[in-house]
C-alpha cells in the first residue's frame, strides 16, 4: 500500500519514512493490517481523500481517523489543531440532535456555539490549550440538554418555565443540576426564557488529605521504582506544587530545564529549582518518555506525550493512573496549596504557580493565616 514510486507524492513518502523509523515495528505492522487504517491511508495517498482538516471533518470521527490526523499534523502536512477543540466542535451537533423541540434545540445550539464554542476557541489559542474549557463546556451543555428534556416531560418549555419549575429541578436531582445557571442566564439575556434564579450552591465540605498523608505519598512516589517515572512525576507535581491535572497534561517540554547539576521547572514565568530527588526523577523521565505504538516522541513538544503524535497525555489517562495508585486528586491538590501558603505569602504562591490571588487567599483563610499575618504585621513583636 505504501510502496513509493516516481509518482508518489510527499505525503506517501513522509508517511513511509515515518513508519520505517518506528521504534516498535511489530506494532506498526499490526496497525497497518487494519482494514480501516489501510482504507484511510490509501485514500490520502492517492488523493481520493484530501489531506485537509475540512475533508477529514466530513468522515466518521473514529479513533483511527484521529490518529492519522495527528500523524499528518506531526509530519507537517496539516496545520496544527487543538484536539480538544476539534472533538468539542464535532460533539456539539450530536448533543443538539437529542432535543426534539425545535425551539429548545435552537436555544441549546445558541448556548453551545455562541456562548461556549467561542470561549473554547479562545482557549485553544493559549498555551494551556482548550482541554479544560471544553470539558467544562460539555458539562454545562449536557446539564442544559437534560434540563430541556426534563421540561418536555413536564409538558413545559423554556418560555413557559417558572421559578417553581427551577426549584423542583434543583430539589429532585444531584447537585450538578445547579450547573444549569449559566444556561438560564444566557437564555434570559437572549430573551428565550424569563429571568429565573438559580442560587449559588454552597459547598459544605472541601476535600483535603492529612498533611502527614501528603508527605507519605510524596515519599512513596519518590521511592516506588517499580512504577514508570511519568505517573510518579505527575503525582509529585500535584502533591508538591498543587498543579491541576489538566495543566500538568499540557505542560510543554520547555517548562523544564535540566543540566548536569540542577533541574528547574516553571509553571508561569519564574523558574523554580527542584529538590534533588524530584530532579532525579525528572531526568529519568526525560531520558525515556514512553513512545507510542506507532512513533517515537523525540519531536513531541509536551513534557508528557500522549498516545497520538504531537499530542499531550489526556487528563483522563492521568486521572486513571493516579487513581490506580490510590491518590485522592482533589484532596491532594487542596492540601498541597494549604501547606504552600502556610510556608510563604499567598500572593507569592499565586504568582509562582499560576493561581489567582483569590484562590490562594481561600487556602490561607482555611489555615487561619490571614488574621495571624494581619495581627503580626500590625503589632510586631
Amino acid at each position: 500500500m505504501l510502496h513509493v514510486d516516481d509518482d508518489s507524492d510527499q505525503i506517501r513518502e513522509t508517511l513511509r519514512e515515518h513508519f520505517l523509523a518506528a521504534a516498535r515495528p511489530r506494532s506498526i505492522i499490526r496497525w497497518l493490517q487494519s482494514q480501516q487504517v489501510r482504507h484511510l491511508l490509501a485514500g490520502i495517498a492517492d488523493g481520493s481523500i484530501a489531506a485537509t482538516h475540512e475533508a477529514l471533518d466530513d468522515l466518521p470521527q473514529t479513533a483511527t481517523l484521529r490518529h492519522i490526523r495527528a500523524l499528518l499534523i506531526d509530519r507537517g502536512h496539516l496545520p496544527p489543531q487543538d484536539a480538544a477543540l476539534a472533538r468539542f466542535a464535532a460533539w456539539i451537533p450530536t448533543k443538539i440532535d437529542t432535543i426534539e423541540s425545535p425551539d429548545s434545540r435552537d436555544a441549546l445550539r445558541r448556548f453551545a456555539t455562541w456562548h461556549h464554542l467561542r470561549k473554547v476557541r479562545d482557549c485553544a489559542a493559549l498555551p494551556r490549550g482548550a482541554a479544560s474549557a471544553a470539558h467544562n463546556a460539555k458539562q454545562e451543555i449536557t446539564v442544559a440538554s437534560n434540563f430541556l428534556k426534563w421540561l418536555a416531560d413536564r409538558s413545559s418549555t423554556l418560555r413557559s418555565c417558572s421559578q417553581s419549575d427551577i426549584d423542583d429541578w434543583l430539589a429532585d436531582g444531584p447537585t450538578t443540576r445547579y450547573t444549569v445557571k449559566n444556561f438560564l442566564t444566557f437564555t434570559a439575556q437572549s430573551q428565550l426564557s424569563p429571568a429565573l434564579t438559580v442560587p449559588r450552591r454552597t459547598v459544605k465540605t472541601i476535600r483535603r488529605i492529612d498533611a502527614e498523608e501528603r508527605l507519605v505519598w510524596i515519599r512513596r512516589c519518590l521511592e516506588a521504582e517499580q512504577y514508570p517515572a511519568a505517573p510518579r512525576l505527575i503525582a509529585l507535581l500535584l502533591l508538591v506544587f498543587g498543579q491541576p491535572i489538566t495543566r500538568i497534561a499540557a505542560m510543554p517540554i520547555t517548562a523544564v530545564d535540566v543540566d548536569d547539576s540542577t533541574a528547574r521547572i516553571r509553571f508561569v514565568d519564574d523558574w523554580i529549582d527542584l529538590p534533588a530527588p524530584i530532579a532525579a526523577l525528572l531526568t529519568q523521565h526525560l531520558a525515556n518518555r514512553a513512545p507510542t505504538s506507532t512513533r517515537t516522541v523525540d519531536t513531541n513538544p509536551y513534557l508528557f506525550p500522549g498516545a497520538r503524535p504531537g499530542e499531550h497525555v489526556h487528563r483522563h489517562s492521568i486521572k486513571l493512573a493516579l487513581n490506580r495508585l490510590g491518590i485522592d486528586l482533589l484532596g491532594s491538590k487542596n492540601t498541597a496549596l494549604d501547606e504552600l501558603v502556610a510556608s510563604m505569602p499567598a500572593p507569592m504562591v499565586a504568582d509562582a504557580l499560576g493561581f489567582s490571588y483569590n484562590a490562594m487567599a481561600q487556602h490561607e483563610g482555611f489555615k487561619g493565616l490571614r488574621f495571624e499575618r494581619y495581627v503580626s504585621g500590625r503589632y510586631p513583636g
